[in-house]
């Protein structure tokens, strides 16, 4: 099994916690660091070039191949940040407010929302396992894989679907009347949708 080192150039891996040491001390981040950090974890690993990392998948961090050549988080992040925003950002956005919490810890202190976005949940998937590469980043330790995943929705669903009662009247309860909700779902063999 593949551990974060495997993936990265001495120099670079240098870098990268640096970088993931600089995150996980920031008490309030601003939109920019959430911006950099949301950068830095999509070139975290990949097989383009852009990729801080040796060859891997882009999606899911199987063991990595190949050379591990010297990136620069700097240069990474500049190519997906020009991406991005490839104009200067201007101050016509209307006023937001962004809520990153649990579906539970929203329906208890927050009012009504705009907006519901989310991804997952994914029918029938860890999130935690795919993407443990970014949650290792993210401030993960072996424990949170073992036991922080069980209060998740993915982890719930293995062994009841009740969870999806509670989470959708839980996001009624927060979402204002008009109001949109957008869930990334994934793609399954085994699940249809149906509009209402």
């Amino acid at each position: 099994m593949a551990v974060w080192a495997d993936f990265y150039h001495p120099d670079t891996l240098a870098e990268v916690l640096k970088a993931r040491r600089y995150f996980l001390r920031l008490s309030q981040p601003t939109d920019s660091d959430i911006f950099v950090k949301a950068a830095l974890l999509h070139v975290l690993h990949g097989n383009r070039p852009y990729a801080l990392s040796r060859n891997s998948h882009p999606i899911t961090p199987f063991h990595p191949s190949g050379q591990s050549n010297l990136q620069t988080r700097c240069g990474a992040c500049t190519a997906s940040h020009s991406t991005a925003v490839p104009e200067p950002a201007t101050n016509q956005l209307p006023p937001r407010s962004l809520i990153p919490r649990d579906f539970r810890q929203l329906a208890k202190c927050h009012e009504s929302v705009d907006a519901i976005i989310t991804s997952p949940p994914f029918w029938g998937m860890r999130f935690d396992r795919p993407n443990w590469l970014r949650m290792w980043f993210c401030g993960w330790q072996a424990e949170d894989f073992h036991q922080t995943s069980r209060a998740f929705l993915e982890r719930q669903q293995t062994s009841s679907l009740e969870v999806y009662r509670e989470f959708f009247t839980a996001c009624r309860k927060l979402l204002r009347p008009g109001g949109l909700m957008i869930l990334h779902l994934g793609g399954s063999d085994n699940t249809t949708c149906s509009r209402r």
